[in-house]
């Protein structure tokens, strides 16, 4: 991580840090054992608000919809929403999504609690698991 990323163990330092990269590149696994390795963290998925839409969910795709894009931002905005209330409470929020382009741009800055850390995660294509 990063020299600003959120520390723990001091009782005092807390923050974001956002764990994005393509589907299947071990975010929630990396997310999981982070969270599990500080004091009061929290993993927030992002997937989980995609999946709250019970009917009308409009799935991405590669050239998607206007309503696909506007219920992608929404799904970040309560993801940014939630990690910023839990940071206010003392928790390190640990957000895990498929946040990638300009919409990783837009994250980082409707994720208003600082310290704020990136991390991408790029595995090779030809590696092996």
């Amino acid at each position: 991580m990063t020299e600003n990323a959120p520390q723990q163990g001091d009782g005092e330092s807390n923050g974001v840090i956002v764990i994005s990269g393509i589907s299947a590149a071990g975010k929630s696994t990396v997310a999981q054992a982070l969270a599990e390795r500080l004091d009061r963290p929290v993993h927030v998925r992002g997937d989980f608000f995609r999946r709250m839409i019970v009917n009308g969910r409009v799935n991405m795709t590669a050239q998607p919809d206007p309503e696909a894009l506007a219920q992608l931002r929404l799904r970040y905005r309560l993801a940014a929403a939630s990690a910023n209330a839990y940071c206010a409470a003392g928790f390190t929020a640990i957000v895990q999504d498929v946040v990638l382009g300009e919409h990783l741009a837009e994250m980082t800055e409707i994720i208003t609690s600082r310290p704020l850390a990136v991390v991408v995660l790029a595995p090779e294509p030809d590696a092996k698991t």
